[in-house]
C-alpha cells in the first residue's frame, strides 16, 4: 500500500479552474491559489480562486437549469 501511496505523491497534478456551465473556465478576476502538501509542504498545484466579490456565471447557470425540472419527493430522486 505504501508503494501505491509513494508513487500517487510523486504524479504532478496540473492547474485546475472552475467548472461552471459545463466548462472549465478561470476565475473572473484571474486570481489562483496554491495547494500545498500537508506532508511535507510541496507544492502541488494551482486552482482558480473564485471570489465573492466577483461576478460569477455559476448562480445563474444553477437557475438556468433548475427552472425547467419539476419537483420530486426523496425517494424518486435518482440515487447517487
Amino acid at each position: 500500500m505504501q508503494d501505491k501511496i509513494d508513487h500517487l505523491r510523486q504524479q504532478a497534478v496540473s492547474p485546475q479552474g472552475l467548472f461552471i456551465d459545463g466548462r472549465w473556465q478561470e476565475a473572473a478576476e484571474g486570481r489562483t491559489m496554491a495547494v500545498v502538501s500537508p506532508i511535507d509542504g510541496r507544492h502541488l498545484t494551482t486552482l482558480a480562486a473564485a471570489s465573492a466579490a466577483a461576478p460569477s456565471p455559476a448562480p445563474a447557470t444553477a437557475s438556468k437549469r433548475a427552472s425547467g425540472r419539476k419537483p420530486r419527493p426523496p425517494s424518486a430522486r435518482r440515487c447517487c
